[in-house]
């Protein structure tokens, strides 16, 4: 799911500020002889050049030194001037990354020809236009227009404070800035107007991620500024008192937004686009490029997909930044500009929208999709599709890995160089977010799962289901044969044949030689999370008596259990069995304020200069107890429960096709319960890093199941992305039938229809694979579809003013909506 796998890059070239060149070996400047570099091969040989170690291992000592970051910069222009031919890279688009991650072909496909487009506006429309615009060829063409949503830490996020207000009004917090950030944050006091990257921000800035000897000082700063809320009623309340104070923290003269919503970055806004690609951009354009790539390119490559198709800023293509720190249910900006996007691409193009999103990004969707349904019907009768990827809509296990282990969403560590780094926040910052931040708490696994086997209104549905979980495991370990499967698939298969693949299909024969369960074409691995525990808390020393996902036959020895270290994905309702997981947040909450070294380290280190000010910190009575740190957990929690729109998983209403995969384990959760600050290795491994296969699954046939049985006219369906049935099967995907179960292959299948994981392939690159990309074109670019006039269409074309600009009318908008919270 993350975005960071690889941004230690950032900190490394930022910082050496290696702006236009890379040298091979030392030599003149005016030396024509000289390399150019073209691939990033070539660029990692020089990289290790010997002559570049001795420069850096110079300049080491006193890389992170504040006070000599100028002599630092004098000596690498030296040494630039010395060794470094200007203008080496004038090759700079031939090695961008992020061209390699945009499938081929497709340019222009939604742009008829201008002859075309001159003849369809005369024949169809009664219109004389001998050369139409591109707005006007789109409107006149096939394509659909777009809006992308994305998902936690894939949208950059700003901070903008009014520092004089501040102090003047809310003084508490003006203390806790400077306590947990130093005097960085309004180091004038007296400004009105400043701002920061808060996510994600390089090396110098208040909120690095970067860690030195062990130690992120800024850590807690970007803990604090992560519990902050633009408006006040989004958290649960602390207390019943009359004076209304909130779990969460709030200040009228905070506000948060993303990039492109600020006076400081208003350039930059791109219909909300401009925030939800390239996660790290430093302005330096061979910084960028080394940077950017993979998991860090976020929506670019779909973007730049959309840009060759024939798409434009603002008229037919937008993005909805994600503040993923809001609750989706709640988060009053994110809905405004959900509803002004669809009604205005539609106006626009006088076409239907399909809505593109990403992991938590599907949730913001579902949820927005359940307000449009009881508030404004009207709109969703503007809407095509929903492309779900990778949806987390029943939770992650992972979340508790994150928040109660060492395990970390940011964590990386490398050495370059000879050089360790490790780039995280520390256990300090991380923990203060845990009882607050809406990713911790909404994506925790859901017990809507368990609800389902429980309502006697999904007994057949429950049964079914069971029967698959049952003869997948027979069948992963070379227990089941042909007649086996018949008669363990009779209630799966009477429910939904077609729309998931039926073991008794061809393609889907068991293949005994296959140890690896991720190679098999149609096990989907369906963990039993009614029966079986979504995390166990281990005890030392005996690690190997837990389960083994490889062991799975043995499996059913650790389900069905009552003991205390067992929690199940089930509501809390007070019995004592089958413990239900949200008991980890209510007990076991990594408590961040009771560290004294930790706070005597902020007061040594951030204020030398407001010791007095800050004296009152080293009275622990200032900290909330642990125990009301873990009430306040609970009550956000319930706080969720109560405002939440998508706690059931109602079905959406529009058609919405569930992009999920099956290709890099994602990991249940084992907690050491003498030490809660380690874990084991995993014990369930299906899914795609991410989010576990049951979030996709389940979730998709209870749809599927309200659809048949209330003949409901939306269409809900899976595509499986990454599979092994992507190629040459009854299930390849084919944009020219109709399928309800579709598979898609990807970049890690080679031409022997075998898997290898090292391409990236998994839950955070999902939306970036080539193969997907063709698949999204075939939705808004449908063979299928015919191309018919009508009204809306005519408005579209007669309305269109080539005197504006339709993104910088949607920036303004947007902005609008932002500060009018």
């Amino acid at each position: 799911m993350f975005v960071l796998q690889k941004i230690f890059l950032l900190f490394i070239y930022f910082n050496l500020i290696l702006t236009i060149t890379i040298f091979e070996t030392k030599k003149s400047p005016n030396d024509d002889s000289l390399k150019v570099i073209k691939t990033f091969e070539e660029l990692d040989e020089v990289m290790s050049n010997s002559e570049w170690k001795t420069v850096w291992e110079n300049t080491k000592p006193k890389f992170f030194n504040e006070e000599k970051t100028s002599e630092i910069n004098k000596e690498f222009e030296e040494f630039k001037r010395n060794n470094l031919k200007a203008n080496y890279f004038d090759n700079l688009e031939e090695i961008n990354l992020g061209a390699s991650f945009t499938a081929d072909g497709d340019e222009n496909i939604c742009l008829p020809s201008v002859n075309e487009a001159s003849r369809i506006l005369k024949t169809e429309y009664g219109i004389e236009n001998n050369n139409p615009r591109e707005e006007i060829r789109f409107i006149v063409g096939k394509c659909h227009p777009v809006m992308l949503v994305p998902g936690i830490y894939s949208t950059r996020l700003q901070v903008r404070i009014n520092c004089k207000s501040l102090i003047e009004d809310d003084y508490e917090i003006f203390k806790n800035i400077r306590f947990y950030c130093g005097n960085k944050v309004c180091e004038n006091e007296n400004d009105e107007y400043v701002e920061y990257d808060l996510f994600i921000s390089g090396i110098g800035s208040v909120f690095q991620l970067l860690k030195i000897d062990g130690q992120n000082q800024f850590s807690a700063c970007l803990g604090y500024f992560l519990t902050f809320y633009n408006t006040k009623d989004e958290c649960a309340k602390e207390d019943d008192s009359k004076d209304d104070k909130y779990v969460c923290n709030y200040s009228k003269h905070i506000k948060i937004g993303y990039y492109g919503s600020t006076e400081k970055t208003k350039t930059e806004g791109e219909c909300g686009l401009f925030a939800i690609q390239n996660a790290v951009m430093t302005k330096m354009e061979l910084v960028d490029i080394l940077v950017n790539k993979e998991a860090l390119l976020l929506f670019k490559p779909i973007i730049d997909k959309l840009y060759k198709m024939g798409y434009s800023t603002g008229f037919s293509l937008a993005g909805l930044p994600n503040d993923y720190r809001r609750f989706v249910s709640t988060n009053g900006f994110s809905t405004k500009v959900f509803r002004y996007h669809i009604e205005n691409l539609y106006k626009n193009t006088g076409k239907k929208v399909v809505i593109v999103a990403h992991s938590y990004g599907t949730l913001l969707v579902l949820s927005n999709l359940v307000k449009l349904e009881k508030e404004k019907p009207e709109l969703l009768k503007m809407i095509k599709k929903f492309v779900a990827v990778c949806p987390p809509f029943a939770g992650s296990s992972q979340l508790i890995e994150y928040f109660f282990t060492e395990i970390s969403m940011m964590k990386k560590s490398f050495e370059y160089f000879g050089i360790k780094f490790e780039i995280d926040l520390d256990d300090f910052g991380k923990n203060m977010m845990i009882n607050t931040l809406p990713m911790a708490i909404e994506l925790r696994p859901q017990s809507i799962v368990s609800k389902i086997f429980k309502d006697e209104k999904y007994k057949e549905l429950s049964d079914a289901l069971r029967e698959r979980m049952n003869l997948e495991k027979k069948c992963a370990n070379q227990q089941c044969s042909e007649e086996t499967i018949k008669q363990s698939s009779e209630k799966f298969d009477g429910l939904f044949k077609g729309y998931f693949p039926s073991l008794l299909d061809k393609d889907c024969q068991y293949e005994p030689k296959i140890k690896d369960i991720k190679e098999r074409k149609c096990i989907a691995n369906i963990y039993d999370v009614e029966n079986c525990p979504i995390v166990i808390e281990a005890k030392k020393g005996q690690e190997s008596s837990y389960p083994d996902f490889g062991k799975i036959d043995n499996m059913d020895d650790y389900c069905n259990k009552t003991d205390d270290n067992y929690y199940y994905q089930k509501e809390c309702d007070g019995s004592g069995n089958k413990r239900c997981v949200d008991e980890i947040f209510y007990q076991k909450g990594s408590y961040p304020f009771n560290i004294e070294e930790k706070i005597q380290y902020f007061i040594n280190y951030w204020n030398k200069n407001y010791a007095d000010k800050f004296k009152e910190k080293k009275d622990k009575s200032y900290y909330i107890s642990k125990e009301k740190f873990l009430e306040q957990t609970k009550k956000q929690i319930k706080h969720l429960e109560e405002i939440s729109l998508i706690k059931d998983l109602p079905i959406p209403a529009i058609d919405t096709d569930i992009v999920y995969t099956n290709c890099d384990g994602t990991n249940s959760v084992f907690l050491f319960k003498e030490d809660f600050s380690d874990y084991i290795s995993k014990f369930i491994g299906s899914g795609d890093g991410t989010v576990p296969n049951w979030s996709f699954l389940i979730p998709g046939f209870k749809w599927i199941y309200d659809m048949k049985k209330n003949n409901l006219p939306q269409k809900i369906r899976f595509i499986e992305y990454c599979s092994r049935l992507g190629k040459n099967s009854q299930y390849t995907y084919d944009p020219n039938k109709e399928q309800n179960f579709a598979a898609l292959s990807c970049r890690c299948i080679d031409e022997n229809n075998s898997y290898n994981g090292e391409g990236g392939c998994n839950h955070s690159q999902a939306h970036s694979d080539p193969v997907f990309l063709k698949y999204l074109s075939t939705i808004l670019n449908d063979p299928n579809e015919k191309n018919d006039k009508n009204e809306d269409r005519e408005k579209a074309i007669k309305n269109f003013d080539s005197n504006i600009s339709y993104e910088t009318k949607c920036d303004e908008v947007l902005r609008r909506l932002l500060d009018s919270e």
